[in-house]
């Protein structure tokens, strides 16, 4: 008995493993997007902020839509500065 929950939860475990590494990581496309519009919300800070950069680094065109306009500017001059 004590084998066989440990090779169902052995299963389980490895099942999610797997999951994990299909599901989450980070992009590594270098598909170019030379003519693509992309807009993203939440731009000047966390994820949308790194949406905007990989986005232009593939030479996508990329619209900032922030609630804030100065968070939005200051997040874009940080961005084109390095």
């Amino acid at each position: 008995m004590v084998l066989f929950l440990v090779v169902i939860i052995a299963g389980i475990l490895a099942a999610l493993k797997i999951y994990n590494k299909l599901t989450m990581g980070r992009s590594t496309s270098k598909r170019n997007l030379t003519g693509k519009v992309a807009i993203v919300t939440g731009s000047n800070v966390g994820i949308g902020l790194e949406a905007v950069k990989d986005l232009a680094m593939r030479n996508a065109r990329v619209i900032m839509a922030c609630r804030n306009l100065e968070k939005g500017k200051a997040a874009l001059r940080k961005f084109l500065e390095g």
